[in-house]
């Protein structure tokens, strides 16, 4: 939590940073922001101490919608339908990608789904006891 905190203070200052500047530049997109962060993730690793959160950035610029995901290495990933971190990364992307794509399903579906990725997320975690 304490990285987090740290990479919000840095996000939160390059903000600033780029309202200050009144360089005719426009702002930051969503885009530009994930990239951002992924070279900071990376820095942070070539010197030994990462910072151990994946980050999902989403946001709209000019109508259109950007969906990136930055995970403790710097690697990023950009996915318009759906990004998963943790464990659901390994388990749920199947699963999410056999449903079909997200615009298409109803909100049942929908439903249907995030609760079979919750029940393989259940079953797949040996730490818990035997009630949700």
């Amino acid at each position: 939590y304490s990285d987090f905190g740290e990479v919000m203070k840095k996000l939160e200052a390059k903000h600033e940073e780029d309202l200050i500047a009144e360089d005719g530049f426009e702002f930051l997109t969503p885009r530009d922001y994930c990239t951002w962060l992924s070279s900071v993730h990376y820095q942070r690793r070539n010197k030994g101490d990462p910072y151990w959160n994946n980050h999902i950035v989403g946001g709209y610029h000019r109508g259109e919608a950007f969906l990136g995901s930055v995970d403790m290495h710097g690697n990023t990933i950009q996915c318009n339908d759906y990004l998963v971190t943790g464990l659901a990364h390994y388990f749920c992307n199947v699963l999410l990608t056999n449903a079909g794509k997200p615009q298409t399903l109803s909100e049942q579906d929908a439903k249907k789904v995030l609760e079979d990725c919750f029940r393989v997320l259940f079953y797949r975690d040996c730490g818990m006891s035997d009630r949700i």
